[in-house]
């Protein structure tokens, strides 16, 4: 469930946000979100699929809707991220209120 779980983003920024500035690399991240079943994890995606653009990949497999990120920084990394999971949370929390 995504409600219950959180991460305190700040340590990673404070620790690379000044080497993001100077470096010219592209950031890259994965991860995946499961839920309670396939169904569920279809209606997710497909609720928050037009909002993705360029900046994020997600797929369904199976229960999971696998995502990669990617951007020029990590300070971009980190918002696509956030602005994507923002989405997913919203998304959930109205099908759970049908």
């Amino acid at each position: 469930m995504l409600g219950k779980k959180t991460f305190d983003w700040s340590g990673i920024l404070q620790y690379y946000l000044p080497i993001a500035r100077f470096a010219c690399v592209k950031c890259e991240c994965s991860f995946s979100l499961e839920f309670d079943s396939a169904e569920t994890a279809s209606k997710v995606l497909d609720s928050v699929k037009l909002d993705n653009g360029e900046w994020i990949a997600a797929r369904l497999d199976d229960k999971r809707i696998v995502c990669e990120a990617s951007s020029d920084t990590i300070g971009g990394l980190l918002h696509t991220a956030e602005d994507f999971l923002a989405c997913i949370a919203l998304a959930e929390k109205m099908m759970r209120k049908k």
